[in-house]
């Protein structure tokens, strides 16, 4: 029973690493190469100041494209989340395989 427990213990590790890089790579895709420079953006575009937002317009579409980021990455932070919990909870090492297997 004991060497069970370890093979679940040691994969479950594994597993959340996995769930980790699996969604890290979809947050990344979602706030892309100029995640940096969108920040200062809604930085600006929020409190008004620096030359980062050029109009009234200009800001309103900082802002829009902000929240369905945000949208976004909300989502697939619950489904890490989710993945995650389920991982932590698996009782056996073909559960945890499942969590994995049903990643996409």
């Amino acid at each position: 029973m004991r060497l069970k427990l370890d093979r679940v213990q040691t994969l479950r590790g594994k597993a959340e690493q996995e769930i980790d890089r699996h969604f890290g790579g979809k947050i990344d895709h979602v706030i892309g190469p100029l995640g940096a420079l969108h920040a200062l953006k809604r930085s600006s575009a929020l409190s008004g100041n620096g030359g980062l937002v050029e109009s009234d317009d200009d800001r309103q579409a900082i802002l829009s494209r902000a929240a369905e980021q945000d949208k976004e990455l909300a989502r697939l932070d619950r489904e890490r989340r989710a993945a995650k919990q389920k991982v932590r909870a698996a009782g056996s090492v073909a559960e945890i395989k499942a969590v994995l297997a049903s990643l996409n």
